[in-house]
């Protein structure tokens, strides 16, 4: 049997943990030890923690306003660790430039970083390999 002292306990209890959702409902950006101070609720970061994670809310400010990140190469929205790509093709794609070969017409991909070990903003790359550019000379060669 409960008695009156127990029930007004969890009365208290009942009205702390509407206080605290309404103040994480009000400001998102509210810290736990901000809504812990409030003079309405006086509980311990952990236990607002506790309470805000029981009713289904974030519990920290960057969850409240929810940081959404985009995939740099393909613009998909991406989930869980903050990362700047949602798969191995498009980090690949990122690091890549994709060229044609003037020869066979292959499509082919080289190294962002290549261009600017080879100079290749001075002479652009356009054989997909030196088979390709062999053969591109001879027929140069025969034009002439």
């Amino acid at each position: 049997m409960k008695t009156q002292n127990t029930i007004d306990l969890l009365e208290e209890a009942k009205q702390r943990r509407k206080k605290i959702v309404a103040l994480r409902q009000s400001d998102p950006k509210m810290t736990l030890q901000a809504i812990g101070n409030d003079k309405e609720v006086g509980l311990s970061r952990e236990r607002v923690r506790q309470i805000l994670n029981d009713e289904g809310l974030p519990s920290s400010g960057i969850d409240a306003r929810r940081i959404i990140r985009y995939c740099i190469q393909c613009g998909k929205e991406l989930k869980g660790k903050i990362k700047s790509f949602c798969n191995k093709d498009c980090i690949s794609a990122y690091h890549n430039n994709t060229f044609v070969c003037e020869a066979c017409g292959k499509t082919f991909t080289r190294p962002k970083s290549y261009n600017i070990r080879k100079g290749v903003l001075q002479s652009p790359i356009r054989f997909c390999n030196r088979k390709c550019l062999g053969a591109w000379m001879g027929r140069q060669n025969k034009k002439d």
